[in-house]
């Protein structure tokens, strides 16, 4: 190695241990009072304007959701995940679809998706012709002092 490029890979080299060490002075030595300090753009944020959106609603604003979520926790004990009834009633869609359709094959039983009119814990389920949700579920969240409130 030529001394040029020796003299360069000591200074990057140099330049990096100093951007860790101060990464790292961050992190772990400045990090609380920094977090309260007044003027900290991340606080002033979520105590103001942060807003932001989930797909779907919560399972106590579903038409089955609490009663459903009983069901499913004395079945399932500490398996329910936020998605959960979304994949119960995308099943019972499929499901419905193949009765419909009098056949398990998805050649014969994917134009009957689309005709969908299930009522399921989520919502009342039914597509449009472009195959969207009729009535999507989205739930609106701000931030107050680092805690989530539901919107809508």
């Amino acid at each position: 190695m030529n001394t040029p490029l020796r003299r360069l890979a000591i200074v990057v080299v140099a330049m990096f241990v100093s951007l860790m060490a101060a990464a790292t002075s961050v992190q772990f030595v400045q990090a609380a009072k920094l977090n309260d300090d007044p003027r900290n753009p991340l606080d002033v944020l979520a105590q103001h304007i942060l807003t932001c959106a989930t797909g779907g609603a919560s399972i106590q604003k579903m038409q089955g959701g609490a009663e459903w979520k009983k069901k499913y926790d004395a079945r399932f004990p500490g398996q329910f995940q936020i998605y959960s009834p979304y994949a119960y009633d995308a099943t019972f869609v499929l499901v419905d679809a193949m009765k419909r359709a009098n056949s398990v094959d998805p050649k014969t039983y994917l134009p009957f998706i689309g005709k969908t009119q299930y009522k399921g814990v989520t919502a009342s389920i039914a597509f449009t012709a472009n195959g969207e949700l009729t009535k999507p579920a989205v739930t609106l969240y701000s931030y107050k002092d680092h805690v989530r409130a539901a919107l809508n």
